[in-house]
């Protein structure tokens, strides 16, 4: 039955679930810049730790594994309150690549203190080992559900 403790599914998103939500609201407390959701800060980083190579929408998308549309909202948003610009890049004019603005770098070294925080908090109590077998049980999970799609 669908819901049931045992469905490692319905785990999986209950624990996703939880873990967005307590990362939401660590952003909402700590963040000098309140209009950056947990959702924003993921996207922000995720462009901030590629260390200046160049970051396209479909790029997230992939490592996020949400749809384009979706994508596209949060990127629009992101654009609109002044934390990325789209830039084309010389090989083809048809790709915009993600460039951080000056007011998002800023949000981003906050961001990272608050991440490394919420790692700790998570991982307290798991050894190691735990965490390696964990990483690889999910991966393996994620590799099945990868393979139905």
């Amino acid at each position: 039955m669908c819901g049931e403790k045992g469905h490692i599914g319905m785990e999986i998103k209950t624990a996703a679930n939880t873990v967005r939500r307590s990362f939401a609201k660590r952003c909402r407390e700590n963040s000098s810049h309140g209009d950056v959701t947990a959702a924003n800060s993921w996207i922000l980083m995720f462009i901030f730790n590629r260390g200046g190579e160049d970051v396209f929408q479909k790029d997230i998308e992939e490592a996020f594994s949400v749809r384009g549309s979706t994508m596209s909202s949060m990127t629009s948003q992101l654009e609109k309150k002044g934390y990325i610009r789209r830039e084309p890049v010389e090989y083809d004019a048809r790709l915009k690549k993600l460039v951080l603005t000056e007011k998002a770098r800023q949000v981003c070294r906050e961001i990272s203190e608050s991440l490394d925080e919420f790692e700790k908090d998570l991982t307290e109590g798991i050894d190691k080992d735990e965490l390696e077998v964990f990483r690889r049980v999910l991966g393996k999970i994620v590799g099945n559900a990868e393979a139905e799609t």
